[in-house]
């Protein structure tokens, strides 16, 4: 199940929550190709909370998209336990595949979700113009 979130308060209590959390920001009019892909992670990754933002419905959303430096659409985030592993900017269905299995494979090998043994979002970022150099580890 995904659920939609529509206030910087039901974000903060999403990411702040326990365990692996996705929030996908996207525009509605804009990123169909990756809503219906996007659908379909929660069977694939049942142990991972998924939430979406549509930056229309999200009140304060350009307040928010200063605050934590957002600068394209669709991003996705990723929190371990509270903690922001990765924003990524990426629209390709297959790249933001693999960055959730392999967030999910460590978090199961960790389950503390440290910064030793996940990828800071410095050293996993993707940006809308990706160097490959980051995901050295994921190929």
């Amino acid at each position: 199940m995904i659920n939609l979130l529509h206030s910087n308060q039901q974000l903060q209590q999403a990411a702040g929550g326990s365990g692996l959390v996705v929030i996908d920001i996207y525009r509605e009019s804009e990123c169909k190709h990756m809503s219906s892909f996007y659908k379909k992670l929660p069977k694939k990754f049942p142990k991972v909370a998924f939430f979406r933002i549509d930056v229309k419905s999200f009140s304060g959303f350009d307040n928010f998209a200063i605050a934590a430096q957002i600068s394209t659409i669709p991003t996705i985030l990723v929190y371990c336990n509270g903690q922001n592993l990765v924003k990524t900017g990426v629209s390709s269905p297959q790249l933001v595949e693999l960055l959730i299995e392999h967030c999910h494979e460590e978090y199961s090998k960790s389950i503390s979700c440290s910064s030793s043994t996940l990828y800071s979002p410095a050293s996993l970022s993707l940006t809308s113009s990706p160097s490959y150099t980051h995901l050295d580890n994921l190929f």
